[in-house]
């Protein structure tokens, strides 16, 4: 029985700048993610629900000009509910950071792929990087680029001519945009983090939110602050933060900061962690 030669070919491209390795990490969960059914599944449904109808209405019914409550609340979405500000643009985020998120990291630890990451010069922040950006590159899809898209039919179709305020709405718009595409992120890679299985992931920061959502609504009676509980309502309250409205009255701005830190810092800080070690280890 004859051994089959091993096949080698000779690498000629140029090595990545070492500041510059995460963007290798990020393309290729781009690329991984741009094939999964389960992806395309909530993007073709989530556009048809929220975006498509919103994106296609402004031509037939042209406003005066892009502002922000036209964004937030404007019904253009196909079930007659607010845009950004909507229950359904909200559930389709969670959804798609829950399958996005679900195999980042799990895969990963699964097939302990951390030794062959690490015996290259790849720091922990670096690979982190990697991965959320990764990750923030697909959520854009839905979370970012549609909204703009709004945006702009808005301004090439207003029957106004302050383009000056609604290239500034365009603005806050992208800001908004690209927010809400990495809010959810840092939790949701977290528990990528602590699982092998993509299932235990993905379940898991979607019931996470869920419930928090419940609490949030059950005790919102005995103190408003309670909507800070919420994901939804920490979501909404940003989107004021950033069009300028500003946050509601009862709502206490150092208990929405405190939120804003558990949501993103407080994980960010504990996935740094959990790889270190897994660096050591490996």
């Amino acid at each position: 029985m004859g051994i089959d030669p091993i096949e080698y070919t000779v690498w000629k491209d140029k090595k990545t700048p070492f500041r510059k390795r995460f963007l290798v990490i990020s393309e290729k969960i781009f690329r991984k993610k741009l094939r999964s059914k389960a992806i395309w599944i909530l993007l073709v449904i989530g556009y048809f629900l929220v975006h498509v109808f919103t994106i296609s209405s402004a031509p037939f019914y042209p406003p005066e000009e892009l502002t922000k409550e036209l964004i937030l609340y404007g019904e253009g979405t196909l079930t007659g509910e607010p845009y950004l500000k909507g229950g359904l643009f909200f559930i389709f985020t969670i959804l798609l950071v829950s399958v996005v998120s679900s195999d980042i990291m799990s895969q990963d630890i699964r097939e302990n792929s951390f030794v062959l990451y690490f015996s290259r010069p790849l720091r922990t922040v670096d690979y982190i990087s990697g991965k959320i950006f990764g990750g923030l590159s697909i959520m854009s899809l839905y979370c970012a680029i549609p909204p703009i898209l709004v945006g702009i039919s808005v301004i090439a179709t207003q029957t106004g001519d302050n383009y000056l305020g609604s290239l500034q709405i365009l603005g806050l718009t992208i800001v908004a945009g690209i927010f809400t595409s990495f809010l959810y992120l840092p939790y949701a890679v977290l528990l990528s983090s602590l699982t092998e299985r993509k299932a235990y992931s993905g379940i898991g920061t979607f019931m996470t939110f869920f419930v928090l959502t419940i609490v949030s609504e059950l005790f919102t009676t005995f103190d408003p602050n309670w909507k800070l509980i919420g994901p939804e309502n920490l979501l909404h309250f940003s989107y004021d933060v950033i069009y300028g409205i500003g946050l509601p009255e009862d709502v206490n701005l150092g208990l929405y900061i405190i939120a804003m830190i558990a949501l993103i810092i407080l994980p960010l800080m504990a996935l740094y962690i959990r790889i270190r070690r897994k660096e050591v280890e490996g």
